[in-house]
């Protein structure tokens, strides 16, 4: 396999070892497509310069803190301005 794929591989197996990850099970509980999807874990890896550990905790934080700004209907899906905001944090994003 190549690089990507090996780090995708170890991401996978750094997410398995985090035993405490109740916000990312949920997510993946609703949508398990939009938790693996190959993009979007990608830019977890790119962030953490391909260190699959650390790119497995950033993935868990993630999605706790999404849970705890936009709750659990917005936790597997893509955040939508239009009906995830309201009016003062839009202006917040615009400002």
């Amino acid at each position: 396999p190549g690089f990507l794929e090996e780090r995708l591989f170890l991401l996978d197996q750094a997410l398995d070892q985090i035993r405490h990850k109740p916000a990312y099970m949920m997510a993946f509980g609703k949508n398990p497509s939009y938790c693996t999807n190959r993009k979007f874990r990608l830019s977890f890896l790119r962030a953490e310069y391909f260190d699959p550990r650390r790119a497995a905790v950033r993935l868990v934080k993630f999605f706790e803190g999404k849970l705890e700004y936009f709750g659990e209907d917005a936790l597997a899906r893509d955040i939508r301005l239009a009906d995830d905001m309201d009016k003062d944090d839009q202006a917040c994003l615009k400002a």
